[in-house]
């Protein structure tokens, strides 16, 4: 086999031990970045839209998707993250928690571009550069075969509303919507 070709045939094993070493990484790379952050630039200002709780808009049905984000900043790393979960909604009272995820931003620092790391629960982690304009973000993943490329976005949708967008592309060129909605607070 060519060393520049991806093994396929690598256990689920390797593959979540890999993705928690890059979760560890990601946790390190936190805590070095940690004490830059005060250093009197605010770098969340493009965020601060996003920071507070959020719950999807619309009713949901049994079976349907529900749940909600937090957008906060960690007082021990000065790192952003967004917590979220998605849980059924069963036709009974009782609602079956699905996942818990986590996606942790850091800055940009000394001209490089900020990014993002998404960990979920069961060791899947993206890692993501982003833009942030006046009233849109957008996390761009970096490609690792075989995964596609995902594209995030959040839009502003006045003071209390955002859109959010995920997408994926085998190209990186034409992407196709995954799921989308609005989130109030």
């Amino acid at each position: 086999m060519n060393q520049n070709t991806p093994n396929r045939s690598r256990s689920v094993g390797s593959r979540v031990a890999e993705r928690k070493a890059a979760q560890k990484r990601a946790r390190m790379v936190m805590l070095a970045v940690a004490p830059g952050l005060s250093q009197g630039n605010d770098p969340w200002a493009g965020w601060k839209w996003l920071i507070g709780d959020w719950a999807p808009e619309g009713k949901g049905a049994a079976g349907l998707m529900v749940g909600g984000c937090t957008f906060f900043v960690d007082s021990s790393t000065g790192a952003l993250v967004r917590q979220a979960r998605a849980e059924t909604a069963p036709s009974g009272a009782k609602r079956i928690p699905l996942h818990h995820e986590k996606m942790v931003v850091i800055p940009p620092e000394h001209g490089d571009p900020g990014y993002a790391t998404y960990l979920g629960v069961d060791g899947h982690a993206v890692r993501y550069y982003y833009e942030v304009g006046d009233s849109v973000i957008v996390l761009r993943s970096m490609r690792f075969e075989p995964d596609p490329y995902y594209r995030l976005t959040y839009t502003r949708k006045g003071a209390d509303r955002f859109a959010v967008r995920f997408e994926s592309s085998k190209d990186g060129k034409k992407f196709t919507t995954q799921v989308e909605g609005t989130c109030r607070k």
